[in-house]
């Protein structure tokens, strides 16, 4: 049921839905490249960034081109991103912490990786990444490292973020410029009208003529809305970290290859109390958001419940798709059938923290800091959208949008961000810019 509001719409030139880093960029992006617009940001929470954004669901590591294929848009991006991430928060005066990484060879066949990567940092202008020896990274960089890595890829530039810090002022700037940010804002319908799209909330309605989607892990939904939507889903995935319950003087960001993404394999980080913190784990979720907020009731078990369907399967909620083509592979990636073992391995990781520990072992000193279960105490799960071509099961790896013309006036615009994921924060303003290319 749709809730109107009794005022009249107001009328706006662009309409950002979704209150996260993401939004936010795009808002940015929109009134630098038109400074008389009317803009207007949706958000369906009380406060901006609690989504996949939030400090406690995002560690802040700047994440550099080296991941990214060259000539991406992911990685063009991802470098503009980061040196604006590290201007601003010069610029803001924000804590930001030069850190370095390290992506450490741990298992037999990592040092492929460590090449290809080296090879994508120097196509992505990141002419100082080196590969060092175990020993030369040890002495230099890590000195927990473990004896047992032999090599890895030294990144000298590799900071944290202050991401609430970065948020709370890109907002003020916004503000600053006339811009307008509504929280509590629910987008409930959105139709297409000879105007534009006349976008409702339970508060107030919109008649905008050009809309972006930034919705996260809703971009899906947000989308069916004006009949997009048809070909991609977003596959919730949830994202656990540790921390340790000691104080170490670990001092570098130190990574594992992502040898079958979406799983990432073993990252440790400096905390900011001196606890490093270890993970992720990756595997499903049943649900699209953690807002610390749950309650157990019927209406919570039953949204669980039709929303685990609804992401399983990938269709709308509750329907069981004959889909067979997407849904093996889903099952795949996400339960660890067939011969993704990945899947289960992360499964098992999540609930059994000896398994954690053997894990985040692997790079570190044994000799100097041994790990077990107990050492370990679970930080807050956060969840991030993992996006799926539905025609293929497959996982999206690129930057991805979808635009839908308005089939009554045929010039206004609706934008989706097809791909809210990873590396969601470090390429926000340069996604921002790429989102936005045809308004």
């Amino acid at each position: 049921m749709i809730h109107h509001s009794p005022s009249s719409p107001k009328s706006v030139d662009f309409l950002v839905i979704g209150g996260g880093i993401g939004g936010l960029s795009i808002m940015r992006i929109l009134g630098e490249k038109y400074p008389n617009a009317k803009l207007v940001l949706l958000e369906k929470e009380a406060e901006l960034g609690q989504g996949t954004s939030r400090s406690d669901h995002n560690t802040g590591t700047g994440h550099t081109g080296a991941f990214y294929a060259p000539g991406s848009a992911k990685a063009t991006a991802a470098n503009e991103g980061f040196a604006w991430l590290r201007d601003f928060h010069i610029e803001k005066g924000l804590t930001l912490r030069n850190i370095g990484k390290i992506i450490a060879a741990s298992v037999p066949g990592d040092d492929l990786y460590l090449e290809k990567y080296q090879q994508q940092a120097f196509a992505n202008g990141q002419k100082s990444a080196v590969i060092l020896s175990g020993h030369e990274l040890r002495d230099n960089y890590e000195p927990l490292l473990s004896k047992d890595i032999t090599e890895g890829l030294y990144l000298p530039e590799a900071y944290l973020f202050d991401a609430d810090g970065v948020m709370k002022a890109m907002a003020e700037d916004i503000r600053n410029k006339n811009g307008i940010i509504e929280t509590n804002h629910k987008v409930m319908e959105i139709k297409a009208i000879s105007e534009g799209w006349l976008v409702s909330t339970q508060h107030q309605e919109y008649i905008a003529k050009h809309v972006v989607n930034s919705a996260g892990t809703h971009a899906d939904r947000i989308a069916r809305m004006v009949g997009g939507g048809k070909y991609w889903k977003i596959m919730p995935v949830m994202g656990s970290y540790m921390e340790l319950n000691k104080v170490v003087d670990w001092r570098t960001a130190v990574y594992e290859p992502t040898r079958n993404p979406p799983f990432l394999g073993v990252h440790v980080m400096p905390g900011v109390n001196g606890k490093p913190f270890m993970g992720p784990d990756v595997f499903f979720s049943p649900l699209r958001e953690r807002t610390g907020q749950e309650t157990t009731t019927k209406q919570s078990l039953f949204k669980k419940i039709t929303e685990g369907a609804d992401n399983i399967i990938g269709m709308p909620r509750g329907i069981f798709s004959m889909n067979l083509n997407a849904l093996y592979p889903n099952l795949q990636f996400y339960f660890g059938m067939g011969k993704k073992k990945d899947g289960r391995a992360e499964i098992w990781k999540h609930f059994n923290r000896e398994a954690f520990a053997r894990d985040a072992q692997r790079l570190i000193n044994s000799d100097l800091l041994e790990l077990k279960g107990s050492d370990f105490t679970p930080l807050r799960s956060g969840i991030r959208a993992q996006a799926i071509d539905m025609r293929t099961g497959k996982v999206l790896q690129d930057l991805a949008k979808e635009e839908i013309i308005n089939p009554l006036n045929h010039t206004s615009r609706f934008i989706s961000d097809k791909m809210p994921g990873s590396p969601g924060f470090t390429a926000s303003v340069g996604k921002a810019r790429w989102m936005t290319e045809t308004l």
